[in-house]
């Protein structure tokens, strides 16, 4: 039920109420009539009863007359009694009426507070929506001003093209720089490979696939697996940096193999290596 539909019956109530008081009363007021009436006959009855008695005893009068006069008195006390049953209902009637009509006026009073709370509850509801509407207007404003810092910030933060171990700094902080400036290198160190040269009299011995491994003066006795990955098609003279513990021939075959493990990435681009190939017979 609405509050107003709660109202209104409330209201009935009162209006009922009201009218049921109303009605007790003037009930209350004809039976208050009504016993000042009885009491009245009563005294008089009682007199003349008394009277009569006294008259009979004396043998004035006969039992007969005493007995009309004493049915009467009878008849004004059972008046009486009733009259005042009556009222005293009348007056309880009264009582109830009252209470009721307060109980009523009580509830409206209720109604009226409650009205008034709600009021309060919903200017503070509309005053708390209007608050997280002003919240959400400043959060939209800040999303806005991250995702222009977030654009700024990309722009300004060097990312990697690849995911590896710098090796080389070419730039201090604070540096200006061109455009174009190597800044660093880097390598992935769990995709090296050992780049290398076979003799042109040994080229018919090795195919991409074969396995092998690669040493290092760094870690002796360490036997790092490895398989041939490429081949080339063309022979070259040796480099001259280039050291064979066969006798240095005229022509060689670059090959690569790549590492097939780095454990603690021990293994760094640059260092001086020797592989070994598994050439079946």
């Amino acid at each position: 039920m609405r509050l107003s539909q709660l109202k209104e019956t409330v209201i009935s109530q009162i209006n009922i109420a009201k009218e049921n008081l109303f009605l007790s009363e003037k009930n209350c007021e004809i039976a208050k009539s009504e016993l000042m009436k009885a009491k009245a006959t009563f005294e008089r009855v009682k007199k003349d009863y008394l009277r009569f008695k006294n008259l009979y005893l004396r043998r004035v009068i006969s039992e007969k007359r005493f007995d009309e006069i004493k049915n009467a008195f009878e008849v004004a006390k059972q008046n009486l009694e009733s009259a005042e049953k009556n009222f005293e209902k009348s007056s309880r009637a009264i009582a109830i009426a009252r209470e009721k009509l307060s109980v009523a006026i009580s509830r409206r009073k209720e109604i009226d507070s409650l009205r008034d709370e709600i009021n309060a509850l919903k200017s503070t509801v509309k005053a708390k929506e209007n608050e997280v509407q002003a919240f959400r207007k400043r959060v939209d404003a800040a999303k806005a001003f991250l995702e222009e810092m977030k654009a700024i910030l990309k722009e300004n933060v060097i990312c990697s093209p690849v995911n590896g171990t710098i090796t080389e700094k070419n730039v201090e902080l604070g540096e200006v720089i061109p455009a174009g400036f190597r800044l660093f290198t880097i390598y992935n160190l769990d995709d090296l490979y050992f780049e290398g040269f076979i003799p042109e009299t040994k080229i018919g011995l090795i195919s991409i696939g074969q396995e092998g491994y690669v040493t290092v003066d760094s870690y002796p006795g360490w036997k790092f697996k490895a398989k041939v990955t490429f081949v080339s098609s063309r022979a070259e003279f040796t480099p001259k940096e280039v050291q064979t513990k066969e006798e240095r021939v005229k022509q060689v075959f670059r090959i690569k193999m790549k590492l097939l493990e780095n454990p603690d990435h021990v293994l760094k681009p640059g260092m001086p290596a020797d592989a070994y190939i598994e050439i079946e017979r």
